[in-house]
């Protein structure tokens, strides 16, 4: 193995498991310290710009939740408890993000569980963005109906699930059904989530429905960033193109993580203006969600999601991991990369 620290490294210089499809150069040194995984973020290594995509935006997102505070009373007005727990799982999907991408080259152990507390983080995100949309971008047409009853139970559901079935992609081989494995983990609870609005742009384009306009460009350009964001997650597009041109800047997982935070901040956006336009009728329906289903709910999913990576953490300790020594393949071969 080499002792050498700080410098970085080719695809066929560090074990399987920390290869990225199409990354040749720039990756870490696979046990690195605490402190050297924070003085890499300052570097130029294939996950500086991954770090720093989902760290520097958590300060805007605070920013915003601060203004808020300054003409929302989020501790006694129940009609702004579930916009506080959405802003708290902004927040908190994007912090552990960036410590996954900061701390997992610590260990073969660190990186898998690293990112499992990331995809605990997007699980949170999701039913914050459930509760969100059922208490402010909810069709009216629906307020009163089966699937208004069952949308937050479902959507907490599938929020435990992801979380699960995503930590469980950890331990398939990599591969075409890890991948499809940990998408469908993500992408089914994303949908659910996504149905209100949904039928809303499809009633608006109709004209079944009155529709709130600047609400429905938010979520139009929220939904355009989200499909941009999980088509370069799956296509590794640029770098898929040319192999080693985007190691550094400008490969899918960075622009992926930059349209992910666009997709927040037009969903902030949109859930910013529905919570202004459709007070009166939501308040007049009741159809906000409580305290206890907004932060309580929020809670126990964090401390389910906590549970399981937990539980998958104890079996990684009992995992056999066959990992592979740091190899030296002939430069010739590079071009052949897809780093799996």
């Amino acid at each position: 193995m080499l002792s050498i620290r700080g410098h970085h490294y080719r695809f066929d210089q560090v074990p399987g498991v920390f290869k990225e499809s199409f990354i040749i150069h720039g990756y870490r040194h696979p046990k690195s310290s605490a402190k050297q995984c924070v003085l890499s973020i300052f570097q130029g290594n294939n996950e500086t710009l991954n770090v720093w995509t989902h760290f520097l935006p958590i300060w805007y997102f605070l920013w915003r939740f601060i203004r808020l505070t300054h003409v929302m009373d989020f501790w006694n007005d129940p009609y702004c408890c579930p916009l506080l727990a959405f802003m708290i799982t902004v927040c908190a999907y994007l912090l552990f993000s960036a410590a996954a991408h900061a701390f997992n080259t610590m260990s073969v152990r660190a990186r898998h569980i690293c990112f499992m507390i990331d995809y605990a983080g997007l699980s949170l995100y999701g039913f914050g963005a459930s509760v969100v949309y059922k208490a402010y971008a909810f069709p009216d047409y629906l307020f009163d109906t089966w699937y208004a009853d069952v949308y937050l139970p479902i959507a907490f559901v599938l929020c435990i699930l992801c979380t699960f079935f995503s930590s469980l992609s950890r331990f398939i081989q990599p591969g075409t059904f890890q991948k499809v494995c940990r998408l469908g983990a993500f992408a089914i609870p994303c949908t659910w989530a996504s149905l209100p609005v949904l039928f809303r742009v499809i009633f608006c384009f109709l004209d079944v429905q009155g529709c709130f306009e600047a609400a429905l460009m938010y979520h139009l350009w929220q939904f355009f960033f989200v499909f941009t964001a999980a088509f370069l997650y799956a296509s590794h597009m640029p770098e898929r193109l040319i192999p080693g041109k985007f190691d550094i800047i400008g490969h899918s997982h960075q622009l992926f993580h930059i349209c992910s935070v666009l997709a927040s901040n037009c969903q902030t956006n949109a859930v910013l203006s529905d919570h202004m336009e459709r007070k009166t009728l939501l308040e007049n329906h009741n159809t906000v969600p409580s305290f206890t289903i907004s932060i309580i709910g929020m809670s126990a999913i964090a401390v389910i999601n906590m549970l399981i990576v937990i539980s998958f953490a104890i079996k990684l300790h009992y995992t056999h991991f066959q990992v592979d020594d740091l190899i030296n393949v002939p430069a010739s071969n590079s071009h052949k990369c897809k780093c799996h």
